[in-house]
Parts: structure tokens; sequence; C-alpha cells
């Protein structure tokens, strides 16, 4: 045996193989948030709409009105987080007194990671309102004032005949499915709704 290879198998024989822990730690887990379906989101219109120049799957803004918050009464999603709705129906006002009519849902809000799908969207308003199976809000015509589902009365204005709902008009819509996220996520829509407050 060559002396090279020798002071090869010597450095082979001293050398020791590094100690593994004996125990190794787990990877910390998100904490899971959930909130179940049904529960109630107020939201509000984040620009006008109108019975006059409305079309049928015209999406408009909406935005959170108030914090939706867990069990424990921790915002989840902070208010300002915006989403979208849609117009279902929109007809201008006609001849003869025939009034203007509108049918808009909320579709959902999104904040970071987070996307909240939306139904059974309420408001208030000057007219006929119901809302259906489908999550749409039906305001016909003119005449009548109903109660809004926030507790106040809210009046649509009537021009013309149209039916004019205003920016900041508020409502009230159901989460469609429960809300399973992270309080990982949780933190990123925090951050993305404060940073266009910025």
């Amino acid at each position: 045996m060559s002396m090279s290879l020798a002071a090869a198998v010597m450095f082979l024989g001293q050398t020791e193989m590094p100690s593994l822990p004996d125990e190794i730690s787990p990877m910390a887990l998100p904490e899971a948030v959930s909130i179940p379906a049904g529960t109630s989101v107020e939201v509000e219109l984040a620009e006008p709409l109108s019975s006059k120049t409305a079309t049928q799957g015209q999406r408009f803004s909406i935005r959170l009105a108030a914090p939706l918050l867990d069990g424990n009464g921790r915002a989840v999603l902070p208010s300002g987080a915006t989403g979208e709705g849609e117009v279902i129906h929109a007809r201008k006002a006609g001849f003869a007194g025939k009034a203007g009519e509108m049918i808009v849902a909320a579709r959902f809000i999104r904040c970071g990671p987070i996307e909240v799908p939306l139904g059974k969207f309420r408001f208030g308003g000057t007219g006929t309102s119901r809302s259906d199976a489908a999550g749409t809000v039906n305001a016909l015509g003119a005449g009548a004032a109903v109660l809004g589902t926030v507790g106040t009365l809210v009046a649509f204005m009537i021009q013309g005949g149209q039916i004019e709902i205003g920016s900041g008009e508020r409502g009230v819509a159901k989460l469609k499915e429960d809300l399973n996220t992270t309080d990982e996520a949780v933190a990123a829509c925090g951050a993305a709704v404060g940073s266009v407050g910025e």
C-alpha cells in the first residue's frame, strides 16, 4: 500500500459522521381561519348605477363597508376590501310613466390571496326590492319605501322614472360557501388593502 493511500485510509478512519439531533422539530403550520357560509357581509357600491345606462352583464365595483369578522371577533377581511357586482337586468324608463328596472347581484370580494364568493344581496330602496334564490336584488319601479337589511331606510333616487343608485349605497350579502384560509393569507390581505390606501 502506498503512503498516500495509507494516509487516505487513516484520514477516512478518523472522520466522524455528523450526529443528527434526537428530535427534529416539525415546521410550524399556518393557523387555520374559518368563517361559515351564510355569514352576513356589509357591502357598498363603489360607483353609481343607473337603469338608464346600465346593461346586462355589466360589472361594477363594490367594497366592504365593515370588516368581516371570525368567531373570535378578529377582522379577517378589512373594511375597504374590494370586489365586483353584476347587473343581471336593466331597462330604461319608458313612455306613459313606465318606470325603469334594474336587477343587480354581488359576486365576490377579493383581498390579496383571498376571494370570497357572495350571494343573496339585498339593500333597501324606492320600489319593490326582493332577494331571490340566485342571490340577486330586484329594484323595480317606484312608489313604496323598503326597509334595508342594514336597519335604515334607504331611498334610491328616482329621476325621470330611472332608478339611480349612488356610490356608497349600502346593502348586505352573504357568504356563498365556507371561507377557509390561513393567518398568512389574512396578513397578506391586510397588507394589500393598506398599500392601496397609502
